[in-house]
């Protein structure tokens, strides 16, 4: 059972390609090293893997939530994302040791504000891929917060949230027209 939350980080090579076809190698070595650290500090969690159990955590939450904002910055501020991402980067570190209702609430405030300046402007994108990336964040939200507080189907529930979160962020880049 375990397994499958391990295994599900897989689903990160699927935008880490859609990126790399663009030409985006830097973001989709982001993605990958994303899925890569939650492969890991959920191996050592589930499995008792010998790796340093909290470097591992912390370094998935940091990945986690850098990727979020880092995807939101790529579709407000695409020439300018590595700048905007490096500048969150303190407060995502220190993030790390905030509970997750807080890390929640801001991803969810600029992710909101990333919404309302998408469909302000939605002749820049193509809308039913980012109307699906929402729909699918709203079941990975679900997936997380009930497999946090399911102990026993935990494994399953984060697994389906390792999945949602990676096909989500690959209808994110979806609703972004060719690089030209």
């Amino acid at each position: 059972m375990s397994w499958f939350c391990i295994g599900t980080n897989a689903a990160c090579v699927i935008p880490a390609c859609m990126l790399y076809s663009r030409k985006y190698i830097p973001d989709a070595f982001i993605t990958v090293c994303t899925g890569v650290a939650s492969f890991m500090f959920h191996g050592a969690e589930l499995e008792g893997w010998p790796v340093g159990f909290t470097p591992m955590r912390n370094t998935d939450v940091i990945l986690a939530n850098l990727l979020v904002l880092h995807t939101i910055n790529m579709l407000l501020h695409t020439k300018n994302r590595f700048e905007n991402s490096l500048c969150m980067l303190p407060p995502v570190i220190y993030g790390a040791n905030v509970k997750v209702f807080w890390r929640f609430a801001v991803l969810c405030t600029y992710g909101t504000g990333c919404s309302i300046y998408i469909f302000t402007n939605r002749n820049l994108y193509i809308l039913k891929w980012y109307i699906t990336g929402l729909s699918i964040i709203f079941g990975e939200i679900f997936f997380f917060t009930f497999g946090n507080q399911k102990e026993s189907e935990y494994s399953w529930y984060h697994g389906a949230h390792h999945i949602a979160a990676f096909t989500a962020q690959a209808c994110f880049l979806a609703s972004l027209p060719e690089p030209s």
